[in-house]
């Protein structure tokens, strides 16, 4: 009588042994899954911040690493200039769209929210949400994505611009993509704006050996006319300007003194103060 009472006892222990185990490998499973995640996010982090490439050139690898971590049928990588919203990469449904500014697009839809707010945004179902979402998107597409995840880029306390992943099935991201975009957004962050310091400073050296060569151009009393040729020939050489131009002002109308276009030199315009961008930039 005593056996079958003792044989479910026993099946009950191994049970419950069998469950912790279970429980037991698990956890050291989804353990050993979040070393892998952490050490291959510093690892990315290290190469960034080490990384001598352009701003656009680390866009592009940010771009590949954030495909490594979350596959999506569009991505998106943005950064802000004031109020306008400048796409670096671009890709949908594996075709490259070309970069793209848009006005005041830092301060409009989902990008302008996530701008103001700092703050992700996880979307499972643009259709299911579309009454409770805090914005968006401003721009309309024939085949509109169901699902997306949008994640600051923000370098010390500013948002500098944005990572944005969508699909066009609903319920494609989790809280867990949330997580690892957002590791990698921050390790981004920093490295673009490292870029961006150090092209601005490449920037700033440029325009001062510029002024320094007009500076001993003038000092070496050579004739205005000479003197107006060679700098726009500097400032052209230098900065890569397609065209550029002095004009000298008299009686309110500008005449043209330099040009790096003899087309445009050709034309020999007279601009009124006022009259379009140049003469509104004399007014």
């Amino acid at each position: 009588m005593l056996a079958q009472p003792i044989v479910a006892i026993t099946f009950s222990i191994l049970a419950m042994i069998a469950i912790a185990l279970l429980g037991y490998w698990l956890g050291g499973l989804r353990t050993r899954k979040i070393t892998h995640e952490i050490t291959n996010l510093n690892e990315i982090g290290r190469q960034l911040l080490r990384s001598q490439l352009s701003v656009d050139g680390l866009c592009e690898v940010i771009y590949w690493h954030a495909g490594q971590i979350v596959p999506a049928n569009i991505f998106q990588l943005g950064l802000f200039d004031e109020t306008t919203y400048v796409v670096k990469v671009w890709v949908r449904d594996s075709e490259r769209i070309p970069a793209i500014k848009f006005a005041d697009g830092g301060s409009k839809g989902i990008i302008g929210w996530v701008r103001e707010t700092g703050k992700s945004l996880l979307v499972r179902d643009f259709e299911a949400e579309r009454d409770t979402l805090p914005a968006f998107p401003e721009h309309e597409q024939e085949a509109p994505p169901r699902s997306g995840l949008f994640v600051p880029l923000i370098a010390g306390s500013t948002t500098i611009g944005v990572i944005a992943v969508q699909s066009r099935q609903p319920n494609r991201f989790n809280e867990e993509h949330v997580r690892l975009l957002t590791a990698l957004a921050n390790q981004a962050a920093w490295a673009i704006r490292n870029a961006q310091l150090y092209e601005h400073a490449s920037l700033r050296a440029e325009q001062l050996q510029l002024i320094g060569e007009v500076g001993a151009q003038i000092s070496s009393s050579q004739p205005l006319p000479d003197l107006f040729r060679q700098t726009v020939t500097l400032i052209q050489q230098t900065f890569g300007y397609y065209c550029v131009s002095i004009f000298t002002l008299a009686e309110e109308t500008l005449t043209i003194a330099a040009t790096t276009s003899p087309a445009f030199e050709e034309l020999d315009p007279r601009i009124k103060v006022g009259q379009g961008m140049t003469g509104w930039a004399v007014e």
